[in-house]
């Protein structure tokens, strides 16, 4: 028992001398982050390059009516002060210790780019993590909306691009650059090991890539430079711009616009054969074109508006309805034509039977009164010649040959 109480009084003092450990330290810490804010900086380049590392977790919208993109990310910042560096051998060994926010510097930063509110506000609960060696950790949340140049020209195969530009802002003379900074990733699900591709589909959108490059950046002409080694004007900005590749993902596309629209052009076509009848093609045109408006119509109603030509689909379906006007007005001037000329045959057929009727009766008069004389042969002949001059119809010939048989009657 005695054993135990000496342990737990060992154990206490132990404790107690950690705890006090690490408040000199965090005060060490502290004191040491206010004078390097007020002194001079006497190395640049190991008190203001930041290492820096995107994490996209979530991709709330994509608002192609409005051109904008609302994202999510986790943000790893890091860079290393020569002034927090202490001795572990000092403070019981510990060589790690999280300060609260407020105590120690932090840089600025600033999605430049975006359509609200752009600096980043830390949140209390971020913890700052600092290191024995001077290095300086934090992991903030980050949530934006940022405009992109949405254009559906291409509908529905269009691709797209979406930049989100990081900007850390002078602080006291300071002036941040972003060293070393490493391959952004998306991470839209949890466990990260545990890949699945359907992650990657945001409503109608298929995230298809992601990049950075590292750029200056003019506040007066707003305009962004690629070679920043060439640039030297103190009034730029150290930028890391961020692009998030995402392409138009349409599942039902082909069942509901391809197959109906080469459908109906097929159709069109095979209602063009002279074989089926007229009214039958006209009344199936008819309903095959008012079908392609509707189908048309409910494109137009999801088509996005910000396109600044016309798309292929869009033009295929204006080719398919012509094609349809043309085969309907066909079928018309088709009907129309059948129409006359069956009604001019019929008429010239009675007018021809009429005349037929009246040779007959005139033959069979001459015959009765038995004419041999050759003033009615030739009265005859001039009647049958009159005949033949006055009805040009397919009777001709059969007038013709009755001119000739009554001519064999009178000669033999």
């Amino acid at each position: 028992m005695l054993r135990f109480v000496i342990g737990v009084l060992l154990c206490s003092f132990t404790k107690a001398d950690y705890r006090n450990a690490v408040e000199s330290l965090i005060s060490h810490v502290v004191k040491q982050s206010r004078q390097s804010r007020t002194s001079s900086i006497t190395d640049f380049n190991d008190s203001t390059n930041i290492g820096f590392k995107v994490y996209i977790r979530a991709i709330d919208e994509i608002n192609e009516f409005s051109s904008l993109m609302t994202m999510r990310f986790a943000l790893q910042i890091g860079w290393t002060n020569t002034d927090l560096r202490w001795n572990p051998e000092e403070f019981e060994g510990i060589r790690f210790v999280s300060v609260p926010r407020g105590f120690i510097w932090i840089p600025k930063l600033k999605v430049i780019n975006a359509f609200n509110d752009s600096i980043l506000s830390y949140s209390s609960r971020t913890p700052i993590s600092i290191w024995s060696i001077g290095y300086v950790f934090i992991t903030p949340v980050l949530q934006t909306t940022v405009s992109c140049l949405i254009d559906a020209s291409d509908y529905p195969k269009d691709e797209h691009e979406c930049s989100v530009i990081f900007a850390i802002l002078k602080d006291n003379d300071k002036r941040p650059l972003f060293s070393f900074p490493l391959p952004p990733e998306m991470r839209l699900y949890w466990p990260h090991e545990k890949v699945n591709d359907s992650k990657l589909y945001i409503g109608n959108w298929k995230l298809t890539g992601l990049s950075q490059a590292e750029k200056l950046y003019n506040p007066v002409t707003t305009a962004l430079y690629e070679n920043h080694k060439n640039k030297t004007d103190d009034n730029l900005l150290n930028v890391m711009e961020i692009k998030v590749k995402f392409q138009r993902h349409i599942a039902s596309f082909n069942l509901t616009i391809v197959i109906p629209l080469v459908l109906a052009t097929l159709l069109t076509i095979f209602l063009t054969a002279k074989w089926i009848s007229n009214l039958l093609a006209i009344a199936v045109l008819i309903i095959n074109l008012f079908m392609q408006f509707v189908s048309m119509n409910y494109m137009i109603l999801h088509f996005p508006p910000a396109a600044t030509k016309s798309p292929k689909i869009e033009k295929l379906y204006f080719t398919t309805i012509c094609m349809t006007f043309v085969a309907i007005s066909y079928r018309i001037f088709k009907q129309w034509h059948d129409v006359h000329v069956s009604q001019f045959d019929k008429e010239h057929k009675i007018v021809g039977q009429q005349e037929g009727r009246h040779m007959s009766l005139v033959v069979e008069n001459f015959r009765k009164r038995k004419l041999t004389t050759l003033f009615n042969w030739t009265a005859l002949n001039s009647v049958a010649f009159r005949l033949n001059l006055d009805v040009l119809t397919p009777q001709t010939n059969k007038v013709s040959r009755i001119h000739t048989a009554i001519t064999q009657d009178f000669l033999f």
